[in-house]
């Protein structure tokens, strides 16, 4: 679940949030671009307290080298 949830804030913070800035940017709306941008950033900082709550493992990637 948080994970579905952490892509979801994720791609609402790219394809809503970051296009409202750029937009608000190219008309000249600092007081708009500003807000999309804050709403971008709480969105991911979401999205990273969303994932930081999965219990995490260790995983072995095979990385070590011979012993």
């Amino acid at each position: 679940m948080e994970v579905e949830l952490a892509i979801e804030l994720i791609d609402q913070a790219a394809s809503e949030d970051l296009e409202r800035c750029q937009d608000a940017i190219r008309a000249g709306d600092t007081e708009q671009a500003l807000q999309a941008l804050a709403q971008a950033v709480a969105r991911l900082g979401a999205a990273r307290d969303s994932l930081q709550d999965i219990p995490r493992q260790a995983q072995d990637l095979g990385l070590q080298g011979p012993i």
